[in-house]
């Protein structure tokens, strides 16, 4: 009975000092037009929808904000906008 007590507290020393890697949160992702600086890490092409049939460039941008920040990015280069207000489509990168 010992050991397992041991061995269930180990356990939990050990995973208290897990760290894990903290994504940004989507209202942390700056986006503009511009290349950033040679230290950002491209993650990939990533697009954001509006989920209506109306115009609503805002919630593209806000989905848009929220894919990059899942995948770890806190800026997009924004490369095209739809012209019916629906879409947008950009650049993820990660920046210290």
């Amino acid at each position: 009975m010992r050991k397992l007590l041991a061995n269930i507290s180990l356990f939990f020393s050990i995973a208290a000092c897990h760290t894990v890697e903290k994504f940004p949160e989507a209202k942390d992702v700056n986006t503009g037009a511009n290349i950033p600086n040679k230290d950002c890490r491209e993650i990939g092409s990533i697009r954001g929808r509006a989920n209506s049939k109306t115009p609503d460039m805002e919630a593209a941008m806000k989905d848009l904000k929220m894919e990059a920040a899942n995948k770890g990015a806190n800026y997009v280069q924004i490369k095209e906008k739809s012209g019916y207000g629906t879409e947008v489509v950009g650049v993820a990168f990660n920046c210290p």
